[in-house]
């Protein structure tokens, strides 16, 4: 299948929410399948950080203003996409027992800026956008858990499509 940026950024941005989501929910496990495993780690990390101090990050009217490819290179056997993506939302964290804002501001909307990266194996086996379940053979959306639904097996981006392996918040 051809590379189409304009499919390819409408998963980032897509990818880049559902992360937030994950986050503000306590739900990784939504995510695992489109992320690297040293960015879930990381996420995890930053969740338990969380859980320790009896907080949850909150993220509100989340959108992405402005998300362009920055760089396109091949590697081994690997193409890797870096992603400057502008998101706009409120954020703040509230404690979980009292919902008291510990920090941050649940009014006002800031603008931060981040580096995506994105790999996608060349040997990765090539699906259209109908994909099947490697366990059962069902339809599988990816887009959602990554868990298929009929037979439990977590479908792995990494050996079909780019998955994010590194996110750097710009100053």
């Amino acid at each position: 299948m051809e590379f189409e940026e304009s499919r390819f950024m409408a998963y980032v941005d897509n990818v880049f929410i559902k992360i937030l989501h994950a986050i503000m929910f306590h739900k990784l496990e939504t995510i695992d399948h489109f992320v690297g495993d040293e960015v879930y780690q990381s996420l995890i990390a930053k969740l338990e950080e969380l859980d320790q101090k009896c907080v949850v990050q909150m993220y509100e009217m989340t959108n992405v203003k402005e998300s362009k490819i920055v760089e396109r290179k091949n590697i081994e056997n690997k193409s890797i996409i870096e992603v400057q993506l502008t998101a706009r939302y409120i954020r703040y964290v509230m404690n979980k027992n009292t919902n008291e804002i510990v920090s941050g501001n649940d009014e006002r909307r800031v603008e931060k800026s981040y580096l995506l990266t994105f790999e996608k194996q060349y040997s990765g086996k090539k699906q259209g956008i109908s994909r099947k379940c490697p366990g059962c053979g069902s339809n599988i959306d990816a887009n959602d858990t990554g868990k298929c639904k009929y037979c439990g097996t977590i479908y792995d981006l990494e050996n079909f499509d780019y998955i994010l392996t590194n996110i750097k918040e710009l100053i």
